[in-house]
């Protein structure tokens, strides 16, 4: 797909979008593009990790207003689905006993983020977690370690939170690089295999003529196909 083309396939004709996406054609998976400018109510000194903005807000409130507060400034509680996004929150917290957008109060044992996802990775502290008195629903970060830990309503359990904003434009681009790059797989694929039996003939008579030379080369040339 062309510069043009991709301009054509996109509803929006966004050209600035189509140049960024052929410039993720030949970036590693792991890139990521941060838009230039900020959602309106995303604090000055927020920081970027993976599609996302964070922020931790210091007054101390429970849980339930926390997740409310994110989401009057156009957030969320934040979302740790992987160990990069983590160690941004991470920085933030500074072991300090934070709220993070996790519960399990619907269903004891089955932690969903606010999002509503389940939460598939995790960083609990040894022995979380534990439920204790039956009364911990809720996902905090730790003063003493770099990890998760289940609290409860009650007297302690004010803290701060850190609020996240997803970037609507990051998440276009990332579909549309994703897209991108499967069907550049899709047609390779069949050239790759061509090439690849081609060279597995050659092999095999390479072998049999006692050619080893010849035969580590080819095999060398087919481990390298993607």
């Amino acid at each position: 797909m062309d510069f043009l083309a991709c301009a054509q396939s996109m509803k929006r004709q966004s050209l600035p979008l189509c140049s960024l996406l052929l410039v993720a054609a030949i970036l590693p998976a792991s890139a990521q593009f941060q838009p230039a400018t900020k959602p309106p109510k995303v604090p000055d000194g927020a920081s970027w990790a993976n599609g996302s903005w964070f922020y931790l807000y210091d007054t101390k409130v429970p849980w339930e207003l926390a997740k409310k507060k994110c989401e009057s400034v156009g957030g969320q509680l934040a979302v740790i689905k992987d160990a990069e996004t983590w160690a941004c929150v991470r920085k933030l917290t500074s072991r300090r006993e934070c709220w993070l957008g996790g519960t399990d109060e619907k269903q004891e044992g089955t932690w969903k983020w606010v999002d509503g996802t389940v939460l598939g990775y995790t960083n609990w502290l040894d022995g979380e977690p534990n439920n204790s008195d039956n009364s911990e629903h809720y996902l905090s970060t730790s003063i003493q370690e770099d990890g998760w830990l289940d609290v409860a309503k009650g007297y302690d359990a004010n803290k701060g939170y850190v609020c996240q904003w997803k970037s609507a434009e990051t998440d276009e681009f990332n579909r549309l690089r994703d897209r991108w790059r499967e069907a550049k797989a899709r047609a390779v694929e069949p050239i790759n295999a061509k090439y690849r039996q081609e060279l597995q003939k050659l092999l095999d008579q390479a072998n049999k003529a006692g050619k080893q030379d010849e035969a580590v080369a080819l095999k060398k040339e087919i481990d390298a196909i993607e």
